[in-house]
């Protein structure tokens, strides 16, 4: 996986944990790696990311959905080693 992975979470009030970085891993390219990454599902280390992603492009606001819905991965509990 390219890039950095880092998890933050707020010291103060309510609790907020947030990933910067690598935010997630994409769809598996290879079946190897595929398969490297159910072994990581199957130990909890890590999960199918079900969050709600948005385009920005000049005022125009478009959420993904549909058939345009991506496999995306994060890391459990979050984005760091």
């Amino acid at each position: 996986i390219g890039g950095r992975t880092s998890t933050r979470v707020t010291r103060d009030g309510p609790r907020y944990q947030f990933d910067h970085g690598a935010q997630y891993i994409g769809t598996p390219k290879t079946e190897q790696f595929r398969a490297a990454l159910e072994g990581w599902r199957r130990k909890g280390h890590a999960a199918e990311w079900t969050g709600r992603f948005v385009t920005v492009d000049g005022g125009a606001v478009r959420t993904e959905g549909g058939d345009s819905k991506k496999e995306r991965y994060v890391g459990s509990p979050g984005m760091h080693s």
